[in-house]
């Protein structure tokens, strides 16, 4: 029952991460409830978000909407992040970031309401000299919080891609799921050299986790942009409150 109740959880996330991020704040309660440790929570979870990341991001480079020029710059910044914040997780705590994240990604919903056309226009330019080194700069340092922290990590970059360099939010959805994918794949490393992962159920959850990224990322398209930012706002708003639910419920 355990493995059916965890596989619609992974399903759901999929579908939803694929779209707009924070799917992990459908699975984690899953995982909790079900009574995991922390540890395997935290790497069963990224083996399983891991997979429908790559089936999204294949599914969006594929249909033309990843903007080369973008993950060009931006994907050997987002590994460099995410091997840095894996390796800092071994020396420092990260419970501190907790309200901190949570205040930010309310804000950033706040922010996006009150500018109703931010994200429905597709008025990305060139990158500049300028652009290119705030691309650098953000992708190393979401890449970082991934590796050490995670939550967010989805919603921040396409803030940024949003916000900073004016793109809709079906190219900017579609430029996270790249980025997500690399930093993704270094912190799952880390999580398998720990030996974190329940593969008896993380296993079935990836399939249903890739179906559900599947066919996420192909509504995502064919909805268009004004959909992706209504589902954004939701999980930005729900990811905010899960943290700060985990911090002052915690002992």
């Amino acid at each position: 029952m355990e493995i059916w109740i965890l596989s619609l959880a992974a399903l759901v996330a999929g579908f939803i991460d694929a779209v707009a991020g924070g799917g992990g704040v459908i699975t984690f309660p899953a995982f909790i409830l079900l009574g995991l440790p922390v540890a395997e929570i935290v790497g069963t979870n990224k083996l399983v978000s891991t997979a429908g990341t790559t089936i999204a991001a294949y599914t969006f480079f594929r249909k033309g909407h990843v903007q080369a020029e973008v993950a060009r710059n931006a994907l050997p910044f987002t590994f460099l992040g995410a091997l840095l914040g894996a390796a800092t997780i071994l020396l420092l705590p990260n419970d501190f970031l907790k309200p901190i994240v949570s205040i930010l990604i309310i804000a950033v919903a706040i922010y996006c309401h009150i500018r109703p056309q931010i994200g429905i226009n597709h008025a990305y330019q060139a990158l500049t000299t300028r652009s290119r080194r705030l691309l650098q700069l953000a992708a190393i340092a979401i890449g970082f919080y991934d590796g050490f922290f995670g939550p967010g990590t989805g919603i921040f970059l396409t803030f940024f891609f949003v916000g900073v360099l004016h793109c809709d939010f079906l190219r900017a959805t579609a430029n996270t799921k790249v980025l997500n994918w690399t930093s993704n794949i270094v912190s799952l490393g880390y999580f398998l050299s720990q030996g974190n992962i329940r593969f008896d159920l993380g296993l079935p959850m990836l399939l249903a986790n890739i179906v559900g990224g599947y066919l996420g990322a192909h509504t995502a398209i064919s909805r268009g942009s004004s959909f992706i930012k209504w589902i954004y706002l939701l999980m930005a708003v729900l990811t905010g409150a899960k943290l700060l639910v985990d911090m002052l419920s915690a002992p």
